[in-house]
């Protein structure tokens, strides 16, 4: 089926729309809510406390992505694509490539850094103040005066912030 849709005249949505779905599988995720294979079914302690600030602030990666990688990648699918066009596959060919270089370099660039805020979080039970820095979830977003656990591995020595119910945050008074 995705072959046909290349060779109809559909061949120009499905170049505008390759890049994007790449980018979108090549985002990080930095939320508290996603774990890789290492960190799970580790132990973790948890405190409770309340955001009581935030800042956006931007996390930029430690480590280089190789040099080009995603810029030789695009000129590649790019020419390769580009030549699927009929009558017209050595011309679709150099434009694809070269299409495919710079989505590819617009790529690697994005790869490079990610939006993430600076939760300032003052925990429950001590009343300590302390600062975690992640992506917030759309889905489960965490606000100035949400109530918070805040799971720790002292392993890696690596927290992540989720939502926590109200009660663990908050003493009823009855």
């Amino acid at each position: 089926m995705l072959w046909k849709l290349i060779m109809k005249s559909n061949v120009k949505t499905f170049l505008m729309v390759l890049p994007m779905l790449f980018l979108v599988g090549c985002m990080n995720d930095y939320t508290g809510y996603t774990y890789t294979e290492a960190e799970a079914r580790q132990k973790q302690d948890i405190e409770y406390g309340i955001v009581k600030n935030l800042e956006m602030v931007t996390i930029k990666k430690d480590k280089s992505l190789e040099k080009n990688k995603s810029v030789k990648t695009g000129a590649i699918a790019g020419s390769v694509l580009g030549a699927l066009i009929p009558g017209k596959r050595i011309a679709g060919a150099v434009l694809g490539g070269v299409a495919g270089a710079v989505t590819g370099k617009v790529i690697q660039e994005s790869m490079k850094t990610s939006k993430a805020m600076n939760l300032f979080i003052q925990l429950s039970d001590s009343g300590e103040n302390i600062s975690i820095i992640q992506q917030n979830d759309r889905r489960r977003p965490i606000q100035v005066g949400s109530c918070v656990a805040i799971l720790r591995n002292n392993e890696t020595n690596a927290s992540r912030v989720i939502l926590a119910a109200h009660h663990h945050c908050y003493q009823e008074n009855n």
